[in-house]
């Protein structure tokens, strides 16, 4: 499955890729999996061949991704997936501490983004799914996608797919950003996505969405970030 994901994830079409930060469920019974996957461009292959993609896969158990809030982006703050790879590496399994993952981190979020942000996480939690089409990630999209999935409730993010850039829409993403060669956007924020209805019977229908986003958008403008994290956290 996860190497069904890799080969679908579309080849290396803009020199200028860095990296892709993704997430997908396996169907894995009577064990949900999850896999969190890092695609960044290295350069040349052993042939020579302009454009090779490293793929490192890491794989989690549902209930122990759940202790890290179900969260993509504080496993990539680790700084454990390999950037670099010769033909005599290997993989090793990598134990992690739960009690050592930074936790979830709001300050990074620009105020001006709010607006923006409660407007696309209304989008995600009442069915829609997001997808931003580029030619080319930047740092600004990815800061953007961090934030937006770091304001979801953990009890939202479980069975929740991503990709921060895909050179392919290879897999039904409820946020996304897919390579578009006609897309060239300006490098700022906020980014622009398009919406697409996943279930239109929980549009405008849960009332208990508009009162999480006016509880926590209220606490984040008076940089309440710690009660805004219980809110994220226990929010059910």
């Amino acid at each position: 499955e996860i190497t069904s994901f890799c080969d679908s994830w579309g080849e290396c079409k803009n020199f200028k890729f860095y990296s892709s930060l993704n997430q997908i469920w396996l169907e894995d019974e009577p064990e949900p999996k999850v896999a969190v996957i890092k695609v960044t461009h290295h350069g040349k292959d052993f042939s020579g061949r302009c454009g090779a993609l490293l793929r490192h896969i890491l794989v989690f158990k549902e209930e122990d991704y759940e202790k890290i809030g179900f969260d993509p982006f504080r496993v990539e703050c680790l700084n454990i997936f390999k950037r670099n790879w010769k033909e005599n590496d290997s993989c090793d399994t990598i134990h992690l501490n739960p009690a050592e993952f930074p936790e979830g981190d709001l300050e990074f979020i620009q105020p001006e983004l709010y607006p923006s942000l409660k407007e696309n996480l209304s989008l995600l939690l009442k069915g829609f799914s997001l997808c931003s089409y580029r030619i080319i990630n930047t740092p600004h999209s990815d800061i953007y996608f961090r934030a937006l999935f770091s304001l979801i409730p953990y009890s939202r993010r479980r069975r929740f797919p991503l990709t921060t850039f895909a050179f392919r829409k290879n897999h039904n993403y409820l946020l996304s950003c897919i390579y578009s060669p006609e897309r060239i956007p300006h490098d700022d924020l906020p980014v622009e996505f398009e919406r697409k209805v996943l279930d239109p019977r929980t549009i405008d229908s849960n009332q208990d969405v508009s009162n999480y986003l006016v509880s926590l958008f209220s606490m984040l403008e008076q940089n309440k970030l710690t009660e805004s994290l219980s809110l994220i956290r226990g929010y059910s």
